[in-house]
This record gives C-alpha cells, structure tokens and sequence, in this order.
C-alpha cells in the first residue's frame, strides 16, 4: 500500500499533509509499551506536517484522559495478572479435593494442605519478582507515568495553528442533512456509524468533507491515516488485503489533489523506512496487547460453538465412576444452564494467540438398559429411561488472530475452537421403574416425578450400596452419596 512513495520527499516539497483520524491517536495508548515509544516517535518526525479536522479534535478530547489513565495502570496491573490463574487454580483445587473427601477417601486433608502449600509458595515466587525488579518495573512505566505524549503532541500541533476551523451551526446542519441522504444509499465514509446518537453519526463525513475543504483551498495533496477498516472506508478481498474505497479517491481528486491512504501501522513502518530510524517488530508488538475483557466478550459465541459437542459427545465428560448410566449409554444430552467463569491467554506464537475459557455447565439426558431383544424384529429392547442431571466445568482453547489493526474495544473475533476438558458429575438421578419385580415383603413409596406419580421400591431400586453402612442407596435416601441415617450420624 503506497509502497513506492518516499514520504520524506513527499513532505519535504511543501505540497503534502498528513491527517490523522482520532482512532489512530487513541490506539497508541494500547499498545504494548515499546511500540507506543516508536509509533509517538514517528508522529513527533512528522508534526509539522499534521494537521487536524475539528471533528478529530473532538473525539480526541473525548477519550484521550480515560486511554493515559489505562496505560499507566498497565504496570501495576502485571503483578496480579500474575497472581491470577494460581488463584483459579487454588479455587479448582479445592474443589477436586471436597470431592474427593464425599467419596470417603482417605487422607484428603493432607492432600488438600500440601497442594495449598504448593500455591502459596507460587505466589510469594510472584511477589518476590515484582519486589526485587520494583525500580526496573518503575522505569518501564516511568516514560508514560507523569507524561501523556499523545496529548502533548496533539497541544503541539494545536499551538502551531494546524488545527482546523470547525464548521458554523449553519453548515453543520446542511452537511449533516447531506450525510443523511448519503447514508442513505450507503455512499462512504461514515454509514458503517448511523446506529450512533445524533452528530457522532457523522463524525466521520464531516472531517472527509473537512479535508476535502481543505485540499482544495490550499492546493496539498493528503497523506490520510485511519485505522477505522469498516467497509466504508475500505474494501476487503478474499484474502483479507484491504484497499481504500474508490469511491473516495474519485471523490477526492475533485480537489485536483492526491490522496496516500494508510493504515497506521504502515504508515509507521513507511516513516521508519524513509526517515531511516530503528522499527520495533510490529507482530511481537500486536501479540502483547492486551485486552482483559476480551475472553468475556467473546464467552457466549465460543460457548455456541462448542454446543453440538457438548449434546452429542457429552458423556465423554461425564465421571461415568460415579454416575447411573445405563449399559445403552445416553445419545443425545440437553444443555440445562451453563456460565462463563474466566479466561487467560495460554500462549503465543507469530500472530496466533491461544486462549483458554473454563464454563461451568448443567447438562441433563435419559439413560437406558438393555432388555433383551424382540423375538421378530431381533431389535434391541431398551429399559424405561433413568434421569440424569450433571454438573462441573468444561475448557475450550480458542485461537486469536493478532492484529496492530484490531479494534480494542469491540474486537471479539477468534480463528477455532476447540473444546479440550471437561468433568461433569451426576447432581441428580432418577431411575426408571420396574414395578413388576416387587416383592412384597419389600418397601413400597409413591414418588412424585415431573407431575406423575411413580411407585419406588426403596431396596429394588437402590442404584449402589451406601458407602458407610452397606445399606440401599436409592434416590429415597441418597444425601451426597451416603444414606440419610448416615449422613445424619457422621454428620457427612
């Protein structure tokens, strides 16, 4: 893109300026710390030939406070990003381990205190680096800590008077009627925004019709730099490669000027190049931003993705050890309720970034015996179904595409998916009925499921032994895998 310009030379023949949408101010405050001394750097060789539509200034002014207070908060924030997934862990931990002490196994305590003990020593490893590289941590930050260079640089080019004029209540009106009729038959830039309130709508039309002014009246060509890649700036072909609109260099040399469209990120590089200055590696750079709220963003889509998985293959993450399931197995489950816990990025490499996202899950399903086959159809004769209702956590890796162009507030894109662990176990059983296996002598109770009203043999019907006492465990006195007179005793 614009490869065989030479900017230098561009701007140094006096015919050409630079504008800058607001994005690609605000942007910088996300990235990664190197780059933001690179892509300030860049800006600062070439100020002189910046100029800014009012309508950017806004903006700018709009969010500028909010992005420095985030990129000073960066630092202090890396300790407990840190501290975070041993803390999930030490949560799961605990977890296994109250399952285990329900099955009765022994020694749990032990285990559960030397697990503890692993973590915590985890953690002071954590503390430990960030109280012995506090002055270095400091320094990294210091350069943003007391100084926003985005918004000195912008105060720059204010003070120079390259800022321009903003337009009349008058012309306002009649450009945003324009817009209006342009958004219309979706005629760019702008009509990607006419779900925003008022005259955000427009923001867009007016600074491009701003440097349209502008062009024309001073006779310079514009170098335009956005890292707004919505189609109504840009196409994009199959391979992703966007190229700026046609439509918006035809209307642009109406002006009888030239216009060299960028994306940040080139346009960087293009100055590293021309003005001959050290360029950091761009992907590295990309692959370091980060976004907490990204994987919760994402949560509900990686979910659904994973969804005919979880309902056709989900006994694969059942502890089949402990639950009722009938020989025949269960072939389809339904998903009863599930919430997005948390996430973490796992790893990089090159421009791929993979994530890990745990759920918590409540899937249901009917489960049956084999009972023989039919002596004519020799089809397989199933059981009445047994109820089963489980419940645990499943992971699914995501991978992520890394871009120095991605939207850092709204991105929520993602390559695959891949649902990787699950452990659900049985919460609930109800087995089916088998009325004509009585025996008298036996105890009989009505039983209310789902409306209907069953009779459930207390020792016929007992599904597994209780673990104290070798007594029927049935779903009449199942308390957490011991009976009830058991439970009430050992206080379990």
């Amino acid at each position: 893109m614009n490869d065989e310009i030479n900017l230098k030379e561009l701007l140094d023949d006096g015919n050409t300026m630079i504008v800058c949408d607001a994005n690609v101010y605000l942007h910088i405050y996300a990235f990664a710390q190197g780059y933001c001394d690179f892509a300030v750097e860049c800006l600062n060789i070439v100020k002189d030939f910046i100029i800014i539509p009012s309508m950017v200034e806004i903006e700018f002014n709009q969010h500028y406070k909010k992005c420095y207070k985030e990129i000073r908060n960066k630092v202090s924030n890396a300790k407990e990003q840190c501290r975070k997934p041993l803390n999930s862990a030490r949560a799961s931990i605990m977890t296994a381990c109250m399952n285990l002490k329900k099955m009765q196994f022994p020694d749990v305590d032990e285990l559960l205190q030397n697990l503890d003990r692993k973590i915590e020593e985890q953690l002071t490893i954590v503390e430990d680096f960030f109280i012995e590289r506090e002055d270095t941590l400091n320094l990294v930050a210091g350069k943003w800590k007391d100084t926003d260079f985005v918004s000195e640089l912008v105060n720059e080019i204010r003070e120079k008077g390259q800022i321009l004029e903003p337009f009349t209540q008058l012309e306002l009106y009649r450009l945003c009627e324009t817009g209006r009729k342009r958004y219309e038959k979706s005629i760019p830039p702008g009509f990607e925004d006419d779900d925003k309130d008022g005259i955000r709508k427009y923001g867009d039309f007016l600074w491009w019709i701003q440097i349209l002014q502008y062009a024309k009246k001073e006779k310079k060509n514009i170098i335009l730099v956005t890292d707004d890649v919505k189609s109504d700036w840009w196409d994009k072909n199959q391979d992703g490669i966007i190229k700026f609109r046609e439509e918006l260099i035809k209307e642009f040399r109406k002006s009888k000027q030239e216009i060299y469209p960028f994306i940040s990120s080139a346009f960087y590089e293009k100055i590293a190049e021309d003005y001959d200055i050290d360029k950091p590696d761009i992907v590295q750079y990309a692959l370091e931003i980060t976004d907490e709220d990204y994987c919760e963003r994402i949560s509900e889509d990686v979910f659904y993705s994973i969804e005919t998985e979880l309902i056709y293959n989900g006994i694969y993450y059942i502890d089949e050890a402990t639950a009722h399931i009938g020989d025949l197995g269960i072939d389809e489950f339904e998903i009863e309720n599930w919430s997005f816990d948390e996430g973490m990025q796992l790893e990089r490499d090159e421009d791929e970034v993979k994530y890990n996202l745990k759920f918590s899950v409540q899937l249901s399903g009917d489960s049956h015996c084999y009972s023989g086959r039919d002596d004519d159809t020799k089809e397989v004769i199933e059981s009445p179904p047994s109820h089963h209702v489980f419940y645990g956590t499943i992971e699914i890796e995501v991978i992520r595409k890394a871009d120095i162009l991605l939207d850092f507030k709204n991105e929520n894109s993602f390559e695959s998916t891949e649902l990787v662990y699950g452990y659900l176990e049985e919460t609930e059983y109800v087995p089916f009925i088998d009325e004509w296996e009585f025996d008298e002598d036996d105890v009989d109770v009505e039983l209310e499921v789902d409306g209907e009203i069953f009779t459930v043999n207390k020792k016929k019907d007992a599904y597994t032994s209780c673990p104290m006492c070798g007594g029927p465990l049935s779903i009449l006195n199942d308390i957490g895998g011991v009976c009830i007179t058991c439970s009430q005793k050992y206080d379990v």
